[in-house]
C-alpha cells in the first residue's frame, strides 16, 4: 500500500467516524420494531376466594368461553387465591386483532355467570403491553398513602397528556380505606349477614344524576350524592330496621378503623416510603421522546 492510499484510508475512517457520531445524536435511542403477538392474556380478580373455588367459579368458565372463540389454538391458566391469569394463543395464520375481538365477545357471555364483584381484564400482547420506563416517587416526610394520593390525583393526569404515553399506572401504591370489623354475635342477634351490611354500605355510597334544570336560559345538570367521606358518616349510617329501630354500623354491629388496601408489591425503605409509576408506550412511539419531557 502506497503512502497516498494510506492517507486516503485514514481520511475515509475519520469521515465515517464523524458521520457515526453525528448520526448517534439524531437517531432515536429506542428503535424497537412494532410486534403484535398471536397471544392474549385474561386477568380475573375476585376478592379473596380460595384457589379451589376460584378455579371452579372463575377460571373454568373463562377457559370454556375462550376455547369457544374462533381462532383460539391453546388456553393455559394459573389460579391463585382471588386471582386467575389465562394465556390464550391464537392460530399462526389468524389475525390477532380480529381474534382478540372475538375473544372479548365470547368472554362477555361468561361474565354474567361469574361471582359478584369479579373484575376481568383482557389484553392483546404487543410491544406496548409491557412497561418500558418506571418512575419512583419517594419522600422522608410523607407516608406511602400520601405519595399514592399525589401520584393518583396530581401526576397521572399530567403524565397521560405526554405524547407517546399509552398508559401510565401506579404500581405498589398504598390506598387508604376504612376497615369495618364485624361482630358475629351482634349480627346474629339482628339476623343480618355480611352481605347485608356490604350491600347497605354500597347503596348508601352513590352519586346519581337527577335530571336537568333550566335556569336563566341555562341548562344545568343536577346531581344527587350521598357518598361517604369520613368515619362520622359511616358511624351514623343505618343498615337495617329491626322492630322499627334503625341498626347502625359502628354503634351496633362493627368497629371502624383506618386501613390500607392489600398490595403484593414490596417497597424498599432505604429512602423512605415509595410509590412506583409504570409507563407503556403507544404504537410507533419513541420512548426517549417522552422520557425527557417536563411534567406540567
Amino acid at each position: 500500500m502506497t503512502h497516498s492510499n494510506t492517507i486516503l484510508a485514514l481520511c475515509g475512517v475519520a469521515a465515517l467516524t464523524a458521520l457515526g457520531l453525528i448520526l448517534a445524536t439524531t437517531i432515536p435511542s429506542a428503535v424497537f420494531p412494532e410486534i403484535q403477538f398471536n397471544r392474549a392474556i385474561i386477568m380475573a380478580d375476585s376478592g379473596d376466594l380460595p384457589p379451589d373455588q376460584m378455579l371452579v367459579a372463575v377460571t373454568r368458565p373463562l377457559e370454556q368461553a375462550a376455547y369457544g372463540a374462533i381462532g383460539v389454538r391453546l388456553v393455559r391458566s394459573t389460579t391463585t387465591r382471588g386471582s386467575s391469569e389465562i394465556d390464550v394463543d391464537f392460530s399462526a395464520n389468524s389475525d390477532p386483532v380480529q381474534g382478540f375481538q372475538l375473544l372479548n365477545a365470547a368472554l362477555g357471555e361468561a361474565r354474567s355467570n361469574l361471582p359478584a364483584d369479579t373484575v376481568v381484564d383482557t389484553r392483546l400482547l404487543t410491544t406496548g403491553t409491557f412497561p418500558i420506563i418506571d418512575m419512583s416517587l419517594s419522600s422522608r416526610d410523607r407516608s406511602a398513602a400520601e405519595l399514592t394520593d399525589i401520584a393518583q390525583y396530581d401526576l397521572l393526569p399530567s403524565l397521560h397528556r405526554i405524547e407517546g404515553v399509552y398508559r401510565a399506572e401506579i404500581v405498589g401504591g398504598k390506598y387508604r380505606e376504612y376497615v369495618v370489623r364485624l361482630d358475629p354475635g351482634r349480627m346474629l342477634q339482628h339476623k343480618l349477614s355480611p352481605q347485608d351490611i356490604a350491600g347497605g354500605l354500597a347503596k348508601a355510597n352513590v352519586i346519581e344524576s337527577a335530571g336537568r334544570v333550566l335556569d336563566s336560559h341555562r341548562m344545568l345538570l343536577t346531581v344527587v350524592t350521598s357518598d361517604l367521606h369520613d368515619a362520622d358518616q359511616l358511624a351514623a349510617l343505618p343498615i337495617a330496621n329491626v322492630a322499627g329501630q334503625p341498626v347502625y354500623v359502628c354503634a351496633t354491629l362493627a368497629r371502624l378503623s383506618w386501613g390500607f388496601a392489600k398490595t403484593m408489591c414490596v417497597r424498599p425503605r432505604s429512602m423512605g416510603p415509595r410509590c412506583w409509576l409504570a409507563f407503556r408506550a403507544s404504537r410507533a412511539a419513541i420512548p426517549s421522546s417522552f422520557r425527557s419531557r417536563r411534567i406540567a
